[in-house]
């Protein structure tokens, strides 16, 4: 689970960091709940859900929750859209019309900087991997003088890699908790069996160490 979280935060970064319009689509699901309706218990169909991360929707320029037959949703807390675009999606079904609008709305902005994605891309990458690897990256000779560029992703890069150590410190300590759950068990199964010596990992069976005990208390 840990580790499918930390690819999630990966893939989920490296979208950030790429110029390219995407569209994403995901399943839904449409939560049911029990209530009492004068006086009578009742089930109540609630608005369609995505099946995906909440924190997703977030990082998305427009959300639009789509119901059947092309109808979508047009409340404000539901539908999401920047302020120049907002006209596009007041409950008319969308078409070539709404690419072109939003396409023309895109191109309005800058050029893009093909080598400044991919050193934006090979940041977000290095970020991925910890504070450790991040700051190795960081201080190459070949990023150095292109650092001022990267200046705007700082704070979201620092908090991706200090996302990624708290991730490995949470696999380590799983890993160690599991360890030792083993360990107790081995014990608890084969009471006579060999535990390691701390110190040099090795092993040695519980009941020589008992008579070198007793000899030596002899």
């Amino acid at each position: 689970m840990a580790r499918a979280k930390r690819d999630y935060k990966k893939l989920v970064s490296f979208l950030l960091s790429t110029r390219l319009h995407m569209i994403l689509c995901s399943r839904a699901k449409q939560p049911i709940l029990e209530a009492v309706v004068e006086g009578e218990k009742t089930l109540l169909t609630q608005p369609w859900e995505p099946i995906q991360d909440k924190r997703l929707k977030y990082e998305m320029t427009i959300v639009v929750p789509m119901t059947l037959d092309g109808g979508y949703e047009t409340e404000a807390g539901r539908l999401k859209a920047p302020g120049d675009l907002a006209h596009l999606f007041q409950g008319a079904l969308l078409d070539e019309r709404t690419g072109a609008a939003i396409a023309e709305w895109v191109n309005g902005g800058k050029p893009v900087d093909h080598a400044l994605e991919l050193l934006r891309r090979a940041a977000f990458e290095a970020a991925s991997g910890g504070s450790h690897a991040f700051k190795k990256w960081w201080n190459a000779a070949s990023v150095r003088s292109r650092r001022k560029a990267l200046r705007p992703d700082l704070d979201n890069l620092a908090s991706i890699a200090r996302a990624a150590d708290e991730e490995s410190a949470r696999e380590r300590q799983a890993e160690a908790n599991a360890q030792q759950q083993q360990l107790e068990q081995a014990r608890l199964d084969d009471p006579f069996g060999k535990i390691p010596i701390r110190g040099n990992g090795s092993v040695k069976p519980v009941a020589e160490d008992r008579e070198a005990v007793a000899g030596a208390s002899a």
